[in-house]
Formats: structure tokens, C-alpha cells, sequence
């Protein structure tokens, strides 16, 4: 398994499952949402190394009360988490079908973080984290790169972006992971909240 510590960490009580609904986007938008923290807070996640946490919190949130937080304090080491709103449950059928969206986004909000940071998916198969689970790793500076202005900022990434390897399925998408490499001394910590799908056309990026 290609991640160093996995944690099952269940991040909230039992709720809804990733559903598709009408949003803000507009009339003709759909969002799949996998979590916010408050309708969809079912998951479990893993992070490395255990210098870091990554846990909610209600410290603070782009919307709602709970956010994801990931706690880092080390040097010249590679520091990454991941969430997985199906818990671990493996299956070539059970995962958010993500092949009629556009985009993947979500909300971030980094304070400490001088590096870049990069954002996986991963889809589901009979076993959990093989190598053709996982969809290329996206720089987040790339598509925001304010993002680490200690502000909230949404980062929307077009899938048409991502050079699937053979094996990956985007039909029954679980997981995402986050990760960078501290070169020097790392210490802050990456606010995640709203994380989804959607189908818009990508306009400019919003903050808050």
C-alpha cells in the first residue's frame, strides 16, 4: 500500500451519502457533493507522518461549522492526507460516479504552507490503493495560486485535465489525497471544506 500510515479515522456520525444536487452554479449546474461537514460528514481518513494530524474541526469553515484540517509540524520530509468518504469499503461498483462532471473543487484555506501542494483521486477496485487507482497528481498552485494567502479560496480542477492511467474508473471515485514535500522546516496547517464535483463551465476562481 503506497501510503505510509493509513488511519481509519471515522471523521463524524453515519449521514447522507455523496448525492447530486442543484446548486449556486445555476439552474442547469449539478454538484456532487462528498463532503461538507455537515450533510455529508461520513468518511475516514489517513495522514504521514505522525508528527501530523488530520482531523475536523470547528475552529473555523468556508460554510457550515466543520471543516478538515491537516496539522503539520516537521522538516525535509514528504507530508500528505487523504479522505475517503466510503470508509475503506472496497468494490468495483461502489464509488461516486464522476464521469458526467467537469470539475472537481473544493475550498482551502493554508496558513504556514510555502510549498506547493498536490491533489489525487483515487477510484475504488477490489482492493483498496493500487497503482492504476490513481488519477495524476495536480498542483493546486496551478489553478489558484493565491491559495496559500491564509485566506478561504476555491480551487476548481477540470477533469479533462487529468490523464487517467489505464484501470481507472471514474464512475466509482472514493478518495483524495493531498500532499507536499517539506524541503525545510514545515509548520501550519490546510483547512479543507466543500469538497465535490461539478459540471459548470470554469469561470474565474472565487475567495473569500
Amino acid at each position: 500500500m503506497e501510503h505510509i500510515l493509513l488511519a481509519l479515522i471515522l471523521l463524524g456520525s453515519p449521514s447522507q451519502s455523496a448525492t447530486t444536487q442543484a446548486t449556486h452554479l445555476g439552474t442547469a449546474s449539478k454538484r456532487v457533493v462528498v463532503w461538507d461537514g455537515e450533510t455529508h460528514d461520513k468518511g475516514g481518513s489517513w495522514v504521514n507522518p505522525t508528527t501530523s494530524t488530520f482531523l475536523r474541526t470547528h475552529s473555523d469553515a468556508h460554510s457550515g461549522n466543520t471543516s478538515l484540517e491537516l496539522k503539520f509540524h516537521d522538516k525535509q520530509i514528504w507530508i500528505g492526507c487523504g479522505f475517503d468518504w466510503f470508509e475503506w469499503k472496497t468494490g468495483r461498483t461502489l464509488g461516486t460516479d464522476t464521469s458526467k462532471m467537469t470539475n472537481l473543487n473544493f475550498w482551502i484555506k493554508s496558513t504556514g504552507l510555502t510549498e506547493d501542494l498536490q491533489v489525487q483521486l483515487l477510484c475504488n477496485g477490489d482492493v483498496v490503493d493500487t497503482p492504476e487507482h490513481h488519477a495524476p497528481k495536480m498542483s493546486i498552485a496551478k489553478y489558484c495560486p493565491v491559495f496559500r494567502d491564509g485566506k478561504w479560496h476555491e480551487v476548481v480542477i477540470p477533469l479533462r485535465d487529468m490523464d487517467y492511467p489505464k484501470g481507472y474508473d471514474p464512475k466509482v471515485v472514493t478518495m483524495i489525497d493531498f500532499g507536499f514535500n517539506a524541503e525545510g522546516e514545515a509548520n501550519g496547517s490546510i483547512l479543507l471544506d466543500d469538497i465535490g464535483f461539478d459540471n459548470r463551465q470554469v469561470g474565474n476562481k472565487s475567495s473569500k
